[in-house]
């Protein structure tokens, strides 16, 4: 039975052929051409495992040794891994039990930081080892199931051009969910995850409607915890009114797109209407006779007209309005916008009012 073996300085490049060897507790394989760690997976009883000055480059390399209860022990210095973002970090938090990683005593404040980062979060490798793929196309229902306390979820550069209605129905205490430089073009229903607060949608390919509304995403009204939410670069965001229409849709927002909602913001988006029409309390027709009449009672009626209002011209509302309608009755006036009436005329020099006689 064989505990202790050193085969460094051999020229090897992988590891399988240790795969047998289930009684090992310490293994040196240093100064080798080896680039992956599989094959190590089935030492359950290795302890300390010597890897430096190899050719392992993947982080995701480390998977191999996550079921090495008893690992505590590790050198992998010297490898083109130990350059990768976090690499020490989430050596510490995959593999519990390191008391010495790459020379260095794993301390208290280390472990503790480890699982700040990278507790409750769902990254890519750890979701194709959850699906048993890496096809992100689409995601379904299946694939999240048994993730019901995750926190965080990062699918960002995945493709990702659709999601079905119920996959995200279990997850309950998601808190961030980024999706950034995917392929969705529409918003499926998110109104599942009541605890969500931060959303991440950039540099996708979500559009408004046809009439150039952004109705897309008002389901995200349901979500009452939001408040930070990015859609940059997506073609809504270069909608005209883009974000006062947001901010006046969502009001639990705090953050659109990296940039605090300020205020003066806020009330922007309060007295601002998207709506083609006036509100049902201001006339839309007069009795320019009766507003001559008295000059005090022009101005006041004056003022309770609405200032000027975007009208979007198509060729049925045009014609409407250039033609006398047959419900409207003698000396009614149809008001297009902020008027001064000039009375005997059938139609003002600046053409705000049209008199049907």
């Amino acid at each position: 039975m064989l505990w202790k073996l050193d085969i460094s300085k051999n020229h090897l490049t992988s590891c399988v052929c240790f795969s047998g060897m289930k009684s090992l507790t310490q293994l040196s394989i240093e100064r080798n051409k080896i680039h992956s760690l599989k094959g190590l997976e089935c030492l359950q009883c290795l302890m300390e495992l010597y890897a430096a000055k190899n050719d392992i480059l993947d982080i995701k390399e480390l998977i191999h040794l996550r079921a090495l209860s008893k690992l505590m022990v590790l050198d992998l210095s010297g490898n083109g891994v130990c350059e990768c973002p976090g690499y020490r970090s989430y050596s510490i938090y995959t593999m519990r039990r390191l008391k010495v990683f790459d020379g260095r005593i794993v301390a208290h404040a280390e472990i503790h930081a480890a699982r700040e980062v990278h507790a409750g979060r769902l990254t890519r490798d750890m979701l194709e080892q959850q699906l048993g793929h890496c096809n992100f196309h689409q995601i379904e229902v299946d694939g999240l199931v048994g993730l019901k306390l995750i926190e965080i979820l990062i699918l960002d550069d995945n493709n990702i051009k659709e999601f079905e209605p119920l996959c995200f129905a279990g997850l309950g205490y998601l808190r961030e969910l980024h999706m950034k430089n995917n392929a969705l073009h529409t918003l499926g229903p998110l109104e599942h995850l009541s605890s969500l607060e931060k959303l991440d949608l950039a540099s996708n390919h979500l559009t408004s409607n046809r009439l150039g509304g952004l109705s897309s995403v008002e389901g995200l009204a349901l979500l009452p915890k939001l408040s930070d939410l990015k859609l940059a670069n997506n073609p809504m965001s270069r909608q005209p009114h883009y974000r006062v229409t947001i901010v006046r849709r969502l009001l639990q927002l705090r953050y659109l797109d990296g940039k605090e909602i300020a205020e003066v913001e806020r009330l922007e988006a309060e007295n601002f209407s998207g709506s083609k029409v006036w509100p049902a309390s201001v006339p839309y027709c007069m009795d320019p006779s009766s507003m001559l009449e008295n000059s005090s009672c022009a101005s006041t009626t004056s003022h309770l007209l609405p200032a000027k209002v975007p009208v979007k011209l198509t060729c049925l509302n045009f014609e409407a309005m250039c033609s006398p309608s047959p419900n409207l009755s003698s000396g009614q006036t149809v008001l297009i916008r902020k008027t001064v009436l000039a009375g005997g005329q059938s139609r003002s020099k600046c053409g705000e009012f049209w008199e049907f006689k």
